[in-house]
């Protein structure tokens, strides 16, 4: 009798008949208590019709009379996701993960974990992980790429778009994600084939409209980004990114009182969505607004302490005015961040990461070596920027 209950339990959950499957489910465990299958399919069940509450209930139960059972540990990962108590969903994934590295999903909702609670560093550590598990999985490559963005990691969450665009051909946030990534790196040439790429398959997109301005806009032909950014800001009024790049237009333009009109317009979006600061602040680098630039990174890093990008940016900044050991406290603070040291290998041409188990402890007055040639690399001069 229990054998043939389960079955039509278990047929309606792959019919999605989930409420169905609690009542067969609900009337199994009562009359065996002792039995903690059902009771994993039970909370399976109650996760599916959206009672994530009553599936903790349940596989809790469930195991208390199982001891590490990776799937009763992923399901309640997930029950807590959803319920969004995320310290102990991060705690059940992790061991389901240790205890069957091949379930797939955990590895999708830790890294979702631990992006909405912004531990960006552990979640580009762990998905990268992941990818070498999974590395046809375009879900966990985009929540890397997002990840490393914040980390201002804009090298690797530019392969990492790539990744997705190819695994992902039809989706328009990858490919104009990868185009934007490759022309904030200044690698114009070789974004210009992905920017036509997307010009051609979503026209009439505000994204691609954005790249084929940035396009031009790197390539000095200003009247015509122009045009492009007037173009997007029409289909998307409170795009930052489309004002700050008109703002810029039009100082070198000549016309300075534009120029601040785009700009004042900007920072009140901004102000309402701290997020957007990077295109605030890389509009005042190219206005030579540097005061308030600093001004704007330091609220920026109030508000965002978690973004490594921030810390980055301020750092340079430091730099630029000669307060270096601001610059250095700047810059711990990014590396602490990241959970690693990345520099610019100027013989080998390319950026390394370096983990590094105390961030906190890094000496900004030594060097590292380059991983692939042995050079050594000066700190902090030879710290990435990118």
């Amino acid at each position: 009798m229990y054998s043939e209950e389960l079955e039509l339990a278990l047929k309606a959950i792959e019919e999605q008949r989930f409420e169905d499957a609690v009542t067969i489910l609900e009337r199994l465990t009562e009359a065996n208590p002792d039995n903690p299958e059902a009771f994993v399919y039970l909370g399976l069940a109650y996760l599916q019709a959206e009672k994530p509450h009553q599936a903790i209930e349940v596989l809790l139960e469930a195991e208390d009379s199982v001891e590490d059972h990776c799937v009763i540990a992923q399901f309640l990962g997930r029950a807590y996701k959803a319920i969004k108590e995320y310290s102990p969903a991060e705690f059940y994934l992790r061991k389901a993960i240790t205890l069957d590295p091949d379930i797939y999903e955990a590895w999708l909702d830790l890294g979702e974990v631990l992006y909405f609670t912004r531990q960006y560093g552990e979640a580009a550590r762990v998905l990268e992980d992941a990818v070498f598990r999974f590395p046809e999985d375009p879900a966990l490559h985009s929540i890397r790429a997002m990840s490393l963005y914040r980390l201002g990691d804009y090298t690797e969450a530019a392969r990492e778009w790539g990744a997705v665009s190819t695994l992902r051909p039809e989706s328009i946030v990858a490919l104009t994600n990868y185009a934007y990534l490759l022309l904030f790196l200044g690698m114009v040439d070789e974004a210009e084939p992905v920017v036509r790429k997307a010009r051609v398959k979503f026209p009439d997109s505000y994204r691609a409209i954005m790249l084929e301005g940035e396009l031009r806009f790197q390539r000095g032909e200003y009247q015509a980004a122009q045009a492009y950014f007037r173009r997007a800001l029409s289909i998307c009024s409170d795009s930052v990114e489309a004002l700050s790049r008109l703002a810029v237009i039009a100082h070198r333009l000549g016309n300075s009182s534009q120029a601040d009109e785009y700009l004042a317009t900007a920072k009140k979006i901004v102000e309402a969505d701290p997020p957007t600061w990077q295109r605030l602040c890389n509009a005042h680098v190219d206005l030579e607004r540097f005061d308030e630039h600093l001004e704007c990174l330091n609220e920026i890093v109030q508000q965002d302490r978690h973004s490594s990008a921030a810390w980055i940016a301020l750092a340079v900044e430091y730099t630029r005015r000669g307060r270096l050991d601001e610059a250095k406290s700047a810059w711990r603070m990014s590396i602490q961040l990241r959970g690693y040291i990345k520099v610019f290998c100027p013989r080998c041409g390319v950026h390394v990461r370096i983990p590094h188990l105390e961030p906190c402890d890094v000496d900004l007055d030594g060097t590292v070596q380059c991983v692939y040639c042995c050079t050594s690399l000066p700190l902090p001069d030879s710290l990435s920027r990118v």
